[in-house]
This record gives structure tokens, C-alpha cells and sequence, in this order.
């Protein structure tokens, strides 16, 4: 048994601690994030998908009780399960995975409005037990009384904001995304067509592989930060002295 935990230990050291180790495999996959990227279509050939291994990736991480992202149903793994069917729609794919969820498309649409932080008002038929959940969204997102913009969640506005090509690419940061979110910088792609936004995306797949962050760029130092905490929290921080005081130094000097 002893020799057991060296080992691992020892495996550890070498995956998270190893200076050629690649902090962005320890990121979890984004289901929401992922679903979006995966419905892009190929520039080249329409009916085909641009990322296909984003799209096996929605199709391989489906819950058992039907939904994606979080196990548990909470206001944050609905909004990834109505966009995780929306991939699937749009490329005829996963009939089975689609008659597996449980959860009715229209309270699927109400989570996903007041998970995006819109008004739960622009509809009738809110349940009041949501509007808590919609003023405790708002008030994280807000900053001084100004709200992010709405670009920010572009891929969940009316059609009627597609049209506005201007508006949505004044967003655009220098590495080609849309507030580093790849949802938002997919959903710009489709509409504009932006070869700023292509290159992000294509950067960001072929790091990150099939499933991608629900960010990115991430600070990979941000990252070690995260394992640090992670293992100490297991309890498992006395079989790394060295290797967390070489991150925090790292970080604090």
C-alpha cells in the first residue's frame, strides 16, 4: 500500500508539477461552451460541421439523466443542455441522446433566459420563485449601475441583433474573441463571418482539443493555482511541500 501512494505521488508530481506539463488538460470541458462551438458549421461544406470533435465530445458527455454539464440540475446545467440539443438539432445527430433528456424544452428556454441575465419579464409565464435568480445574476454581473454588454451573450439575443455586425465586432479583443468567451466569439463567427474570430477559435480547439474551457485564454499560473488549492482541500498537501511552495513563490514574489 505504501509503495502504492509513492507511485501516485510520484505520478502527480510528474503530470502537475512537471514544467512540460500542460496546465490546460486540468481545465474541466464547458458542455454550454463546447455545444455552441460544435454547431459552426465548415465554411468550406455548410452541412458539415467546422469542429466535428466538438460535436462527438456533446454526443459522448451526456448525464444519465439526460442533461449535460453539471450532474445536478441547477439553473447553470440547463442552459448547457438546451444548447447541447441545439448542436444536436443542427446536425441531425444524437436521436437517442435527445429522447434520453427528461426535461421539457420550454423550461428548458425559461432557464436559459434568466441564466443568460434577461429580463424574465420580456415573457409571460415566469414562475416567481425565478426572479430571485434573475436579480442575484444581475447583481453579480453588474459593476457602478452599468451591465456587461449584450454581445456578451450574443448567442442568446433575438435574431434581430444578428444584423448589427458593427455592434458585435467592436467587442472584439486582440486575440480575435469576443470577451474570451467561445460561445459568444462562435455565435459572432456565424453571423460575420470574421477571420479574427475563425483563427481564435481554430487556436482554441486545437490546444484545448474536443471539449473547450468555459473561458480561454486562461492564466495557466491562475490554473496551478486552482490544483494547489484543490489538493490541499483533499487533504493531500503534506506529499508536496516543495512543489506548493515553488508555486507560491512563483506567484507571491
Amino acid at each position: 500500500m505504501e509503495e502504492s501512494l509513492e507511485c501516485l505521488v510520484e505520478r502527480v508530481k510528474e503530470e502537475v508539477f512537471s514544467p512540460s506539463a500542460d496546465m490546460y488538460s486540468f481545465l474541466p470541458p464547458s458542455a454550454y461552451e463546447t455545444a455552441w462551438v460544435a454547431v459552426i458549421p465548415n465554411p468550406e461544406l455548410r452541412r458539415r460541421p467546422m469542429f466535428p470533435n466538438c460535436l462527438d465530445w456533446v454526443l459522448r458527455n451526456q448525464n444519465h439523466g439526460g442533461s449535460w454539464g453539471n450532474l445536478d440540475l441547477t439553473i447553470d446545467s440547463l442552459p448547457a443542455t438546451l444548447a447541447s440539443i441545439i448542436a444536436l438539432k443542427t446536425w441531425n445527430v444524437g436521436s437517442i441522446n435527445i429522447n434520453e433528456g427528461t426535461i421539457k424544452p420550454s423550461y428548458l428556454l425559461s432557464f436559459f433566459r434568466i441564466s443568460l441575465v434577461l429580463d424574465p419579464y420580456c415573457s409571460n409565464g415566469y414562475s416567481p420563485f425565478l426572479i430571485p435568480v434573475y436579480f442575484i445574476r444581475r447583481e453579480e454581473t453588474s459593476c457602478d449601475g452599468h451591465h456587461l454588454p449584450l454581445p456578451l451573450y450574443l448567442e442568446a439575443l433575438p435574431a434581430i441583433y444578428q444584423g448589427k455586425h458593427e455592434e458585435i465586432l467592436k467587442h472584439k479583443r486582440e486575440d480575435g474573441s469576443l470577451f474570451h468567451s467561445p460561445s459568444a466569439t462562435a455565435c459572432a463567427f456565424m453571423i460575420t463571418g470574421d477571420t479574427d474570430c475563425k483563427q481564435y477559435l481554430e487556436a482554441m480547439v486545437q490546444r484545448c482539443g474536443r471539449g473547450v474551457p468555459p473561458t480561454y485564454p486562461v492564466d495557466q499560473d491562475l490554473i496551478k493555482l486552482c490544483l494547489v488549492d484543490y489538493l490541499m482541500r483533499l487533504g493531500c498537501g503534506e506529499h508536496f511541500p516543495n512543489q506548493i511552495g515553488d508555486v507560491m513563490n512563483d506567484l507571491y514574489w
